[in-house]
């Protein structure tokens, strides 16, 4: 019974991302942590028509383009962060 609660947990998610992706111009893809130690949610930009179509940005410069931001996790959540490796 947990296994099927999970799995049907699993498809609203899943159906749940979809409908964020189709009501948004962008998806969430990380978090960029920067030499000074902040930490800023990057996207890729979805909006087929858009110059920045395919681009990778963060929130600021969906704002300043008036797209849609989508849903983004919590800093603290268990997403992956993108690290800038020297």
């Amino acid at each position: 019974m947990q296994n099927r609660d999970m799995s049907e947990q699993s498809t609203q998610n899943q159906k749940s991302d979809k409908l964020d992706a189709v009501n948004s111009d962008a998806v969430f893809i990380g978090w960029q942590n920067t030499p000074s130690g902040d930490v800023f949610p990057l996207y890729n930009v979805t909006a087929k028509n858009h110059p920045l179509y395919c681009s990778t940005v963060s929130d600021q410069t969906l704002r300043e383009h008036n797209l849609k931001i989508p849903q983004t996790p919590n800093l603290h959540s268990d997403e992956k962060r993108l690290n800038d490796e020297k």
